[in-house]
């Protein structure tokens, strides 16, 4: 229980951290790059507020079911708080196959969630970081993933953004 998110179920900031960390240190070694995702949901907050705490704990549950749906054996999905969640898609460097996952991992979250005789759209901010020198440390991708996500909220709702390889 105290590596998952009590309302979700998936990974909370304690399993992500040593997570991140040895993938870290694998790709320092000459291991498979990965690629580290900050979701922010845009539009959660009206729903939370005009539908009460009980239906926006069941918005969160959704998407973390979406984004559990999106990814594959050996990525990670962790609720980073409130309406943040952190994706680590490992073995993703090249920028194709990156920016395919990532639209579709958008597709998914901002798919209508129903509830009582209504529905619920949230979209998701997307910040992305990668590792790119040996000096890179896990506070210095979830920061870089984080600055990219406010990038991307200045471009509007539903966006995403790569973070610069050495702004940390």
């Amino acid at each position: 229980m105290a590596q998952r998110d009590a309302l979700t179920g998936v990974a909370n900031r304690v399993a992500l951290r040593p997570a991140l960390e040895a993938l870290l240190a694998d790709w320092r070694r000459g291991g498979p790059g990965f690629a580290v995702l900050l979701l922010d949901l845009d539009g959660f907050k009206p729903v939370n507020d005009r539908h009460g705490h009980a239906v926006g704990d069941r918005v969160l549950i959704e998407i973390a079911a979406r984004l559990s749906g999106a990814v594959r054996s050996g990525d990670i999905v962790a609720r980073h708080g409130g309406d943040e969640f952190v994706l680590v898609l490992a073995g993703t460097v090249e920028p194709a196959e990156l920016e395919a996952r990532v639209q579709e991992i958008a597709r998914r979250v901002e798919a209508p969630i129903p509830l009582e005789g209504e529905v619920a759209v949230v979209r998701a901010s997307i910040g992305i970081a990668q590792p790119a020198h040996s000096a890179d440390t896990v506070d210095a991708l979830l920061r870089r993933a984080d600055l990219a996500m406010y990038a991307a909220k200045a471009g509007g709702s539903g966006r995403w953004s790569h973070a610069p390889a050495l702004a940390g």
